[in-house]
């Protein structure tokens, strides 16, 4: 009976949606190749940071995955054809400095140089038009690069012919606040949908010791914005704000002792508003030009400090509805292992003006939440990564520790297809034990894009691409 109205409950148009989304996953993800990301010459410590993609101008043109690496650098990797282009390379001699400033004691100076030159390089990528030449890719890259917050126009046919990007084409916009580089934990950026800001996030471990049940890092956002209402090649950013610690949320939990409310996702929700979602299940909604909590709501009433631990939020698209209306999927992975989805809807109910000055206890947005028709269990295999995709149907995917893709229907929770994947590396299961996993090491993820659907799981330094047979 259970089953049969579920069946009744999902409309015809969504099950022939979801079918076509299963047909088209299972088609791409039957084969694989795997890639070493990292060039044969460099040290075998250097590690893919983060991932982003560089989509082809037609299905005929190949795409390319933009991998931030550990020693200051970016790889290009053609997806067609497996060749990397190495961008932001440091200056050879500078290297070679550091490899020989101390021949007393080579292994000490590799070691030395290694540990100075290991960064998090985040990525993101927005494709601007280009004209009249279909032909031609151009894309705006935004990187964090030597604690500092960069944007870099990318003529990707200028770029495929010289193979070669230069520190020097950086623009250099924001840079870190005043700790020390080892103290910044985890580093994202984002585009927004428009293109013309840019959501910049730090996690920062505390120096200083903090109270009983009080979180030790310190989240840390920045917008970078551009004037232009459409950003070319040309279009220059700038960020005259510092960076604003974002503040816990009002709405309160259940508390657990020794476990602090921790960040689990912040983004872009619409054009001009950021959404944060916490690890008690709350949401926030921030205005990002003035950083102001307009909305906050809650995901599950009853819900410990720490019990989320996974997020993911899509955007509403097409979205700043002229109707002060905005939706989107929010899903969550609970205590590790229960994957669960919701629709979430933000309505404004005041005006601009009134709305800044209200305090976040009384927001004048509104928010509704409703779940789905049933949740995930990955029994005692805990989920290393959580991702909302977009192919004819919205799709939540699920990286667990063992290695397997999960692909799950968003909304009706129902298992798509699984897909199970070598791991390189053994599992580590110490990760789900010694703090949030926003800030635990990233050597084991995975990148996806619905249109056209294509996955790429990423360990240390090598790619696997799922492709079809």
């Amino acid at each position: 009976m259970l089953d049969q109205w579920k069946l009744d409950a999902e409309s015809e148009d969504h099950r022939s949606r979801r079918d076509m989304t299963e047909k088209s996953i299972t088609r791409y993800v039957k084969g694989e190749v795997e890639r070493q990301v990292t060039s044969s010459s460099t040290s075998s410590s250097v590690f893919v940071t983060d991932c982003t993609w560089i989509m082809g101008a037609s299905v005929a043109q190949p795409s390319y995955l933009c991998c931030g690496l550990s020693n200051g650098s970016v790889c290009l990797l053609n997806t067609a054809n497996l060749s990397k282009i190495y961008l932001f390379e440091a200056d050879r001699n500078f290297r070679t400095s550091l490899r020989d400033s101390d021949r007393g004691g080579q292994v000490q100076g590799r070691e030395r140089a290694s540990s100075v030159s290991q960064q998090l390089v985040a990525v993101a990528t927005h494709t601007v038009p280009a004209g009249t030449d279909s032909a031609a890719v151009q894309v705006l890259l935004c990187l964090t690069l030597d604690s500092v917050v960069c944007v870099c126009p990318m003529d990707m046919l200028a770029v495929l012919e010289r193979k070669k990007v230069s520190r020097s084409d950086l623009a250099k916009v924001k840079p870190y606040p005043g700790v020390a580089v080892d103290a910044v934990l985890h580093s994202s950026v984002q585009f927004n949908s428009k293109g013309n800001s840019i959501l910049a996030l730090l996690c920062i471990k505390e120096e200083s010791s903090v109270a009983s049940g009080a979180s030790s890092i310190r989240y840390c956002v920045a917008v970078l914005s551009s004037p232009d209402a459409t950003v070319t090649l040309q279009s220059k950013y700038a960020c005259d704000r510092g960076w604003h610690t974002l503040a816990y949320p009002c709405a309160g939990g259940e508390s657990r002792f020794g476990a602090p409310v921790e960040l689990c996702y912040c983004g872009w929700w619409t054009a001009d508003t950021l959404v944060c979602v916490w690890s008690n299940s709350a949401l926030q909604f921030l205005h990002a030009a003035e950083m102001q909590v307009i909305a906050e709501g809650r995901l599950l009433r009853h819900c410990a400090s720490d019990r989320v631990t996974n997020a993911t939020v899509t955007r509403p698209g097409a979205g700043d509805a002229s109707d002060g209306v905005s939706g989107g999927l929010v899903a969550v992975v609970l205590e590790h292992n229960i994957a669960a989805s919701f629709y979430v809807t933000v309505r404004h109910s005041a005006g601009y003006d009134e709305e800044l000055k209200r305090h976040c206890g009384e927001a004048p947005f509104a928010v509704s939440m409703i779940p789905t028709m049933q949740t995930y269990c990955t029994e005692d295999i805990p989920v290393r990564e959580l991702h909302l995709v977009r192919s004819f149907s919205w799709t939540v995917v699920l990286l667990l520790e063992s290695g397997a893709l999960v692909f799950l229907d968003a909304e009706t929770m129902r298992l798509s297809v699984h897909r199970a994947v070598n791991r390189l590396r053994p599992p580590d299961t110490d990760r789900y034990h010694a703090g949030p996993l926003i800030i635990a090491p990233r050597h084991f993820f995975c990148v996806l894009t619905g249109k056209p659907f294509s996955v790429v799981v990423v360990e240390y330094n090598t790619a696997i691409l799922l492709k079809s047979q």
